[in-house]
């Protein structure tokens, strides 16, 4: 977790992926957006690891989005998988 938020994106199949993070207590709470819908959320505290789980939807068929939080004591990793295949994430300011 950054010391005020986080806040990652990506483009996954034409639409925006979005990982918003806020800080808790004891480590932060992370929200994953799809096309600016709530997908999931989790609380994931210092020296912890969590997965945030949505999808996208690609013709008939549904993609896997997953991604995987590890939070550390001054910041948090990010990893983003689309059907298992890892994804560049973007940090924005």
């Amino acid at each position: 977790m950054g010391i005020f938020r986080d806040h990652q994106v990506a483009e996954v199949l034409g639409v925006r992926v979005e990982i918003k993070g806020s800080p808790t207590l004891l480590g932060g709470r992370f929200r994953l957006l799809i096309g600016g819908e709530k997908a999931d959320e989790v609380v994931c505290n210092v020296g912890t690891r969590k997965s945030l789980r949505g999808g996208v939807k690609q013709s008939d068929a549904e993609r896997s989005v997953v991604v995987e939080l590890k939070q550390g004591l001054l910041h948090t990793e990010f990893r983003l998988l689309v059907d298992g295949q890892e994804q560049p994430l973007q940090k924005l300011v």
